[in-house]
């Protein structure tokens, strides 16, 4: 299903709706809209930042090579 098919479905749901919980949820959700970012410890923060500069260094490893790793490691 295409997302305007989603959202019309989406929106035919809520119409319908009768139950006020439901119906609060959502408003909490839409009121919500923080940022996951905001959200994450500054550690965290800090390590996706770190993985970011060592990708833009080339300071990475393919799905390949990390497997080949481990079937040489663990014999998989």
């Amino acid at each position: 299903m295409d997302i305007k098919a989603e959202k019309v479905s989406l929106i035919e749901w809520i119409a319908q709706l009768t139950d006020e919980s439901i119906i609060g949820k959502l408003k909490n959700l839409r009121e919500s809209e923080t940022d996951w970012w905001d959200e994450i410890s500054e550690a965290e923060r800090n390590s996706i930042q770190e993985g970011i500069e060592q990708l833009n260094r080339g300071e990475s490893f393919s799905h390949q090579q990390i497997v080949q790793e481990a079937k040489e490691k663990y014999g998989l």
